[in-house]
């Protein structure tokens, strides 16, 4: 019980959309600056630092936590305690100069994991930071609830545990890569949560 209240601290402490880093009241400040979200007046236009479709040598700099593993062309996990992150991208050869190929990564994606929450105190928290969600799709304690801004849409994933709705991830994905690349999108997440995206009009 200590763990997850310390989790859900976190989202207090930080205070600013995309941090969830915080692990002290001394390192507060510390935090809320790594936290701060890259937006403009339009909106989120990626996670903390990190810009989407910023290339993975930029993002490794720029990363929440600890990196514990990357492959160099499509994921870099981080953790922070209780936390995890899961940056995505999209990689792809394309013909450089001199004809020589070069490979392209763009960020598209983060995940943010954490120890079963009550979705309820988890929600209140991302409410206080984005306003109230713009969509639900939960039903019978499972699907999600979305934060819709111009570049960026935000998704708490909710899970039917002992009949009640718990959550343990939050998607924060780029509204234009994620239309360039739906297909890829098959690749990184299962069916029922494509299936609830499906729902979500971007």
């Amino acid at each position: 019980m200590k763990k997850l209240c310390a989790v859900l601290m976190t989202l207090s402490l930080a205070g600013t959309p995309g941090g969830l880093l915080a692990r002290d009241a001394s390192e507060a400040d510390k935090d809320k600056k790594a936290a701060a979200p890259v937006s403009d007046k339009k909106g989120i236009e990626g996670y903390s630092k990190a810009k989407w479709g910023s290339p993975m040598a930029t993002v490794k700099n720029e990363v929440m936590g600890k990196i514990s593993y990357t492959d160099d062309k499509r994921v870099i996990e981080a953790r922070d305690g209780d936390l995890s992150y899961h940056y995505g991208f999209f990689f792809k050869e394309k013909v450089g100069k001199d004809n020589k190929t070069e490979q392209e990564t763009r960020l598209f994606f983060v995940n943010v994991q954490f120890p079963y929450l009550n979705t309820a105190d988890v929600a209140k928290k991302l409410e206080e930071q984005y306003g109230a969600p713009t969509g639900d799709s939960v039903k019978n304690n499972s699907g999600a609830l979305t934060w819709e801004f111009e570049k960026t849409t935000i998704i708490l994933w909710v899970d039917q545990y002992e009949r009640k709705p718990f959550s343990r991830k939050i998607t924060y994905l780029s509204k234009d890569l994620t239309r360039e690349l739906a297909d890829y999108l098959k690749e990184l997440f299962n069916a029922q949560e494509i299936q609830t995206m499906g729902k979500i009009t971007p």
